[in-house]
């Protein structure tokens, strides 16, 4: 993209960032990782994503063991994230 169209994404990102601070209620809790994998094979959970910066982030993260559940959710993920970095 354009260096202006990625000025444009950074300003609109940064909105969006902004009136979620102001309509969230912030809480931050730590949690292992067994507790981590304990809520994605549960399925606790209403959304996934990820803040992969290029392709090869996602190959990476290609390597993972999900569920079939699981599974089917990040491929969703994944091929939407290619296709915004194509």
């Amino acid at each position: 993209p354009s260096a202006l169209a990625s000025l444009r994404g950074t300003v609109y990102e940064e909105k969006i960032i902004d009136l979620i601070k102001t309509k969230a209620k912030a809480s931050k809790k730590e949690i292992s990782k067994l507790e981590a994998e304990k809520i994605l094979k549960e399925g606790l959970y209403d959304f996934v994503a990820t803040d992969a910066h290029n392709p090869q982030h996602l190959k990476t993260l290609q390597n993972l063991s999900l569920s079939k559940k699981q599974g089917i959710q990040w491929e969703a993920i994944r091929e939407f994230q290619l296709a915004e970095f194509s």
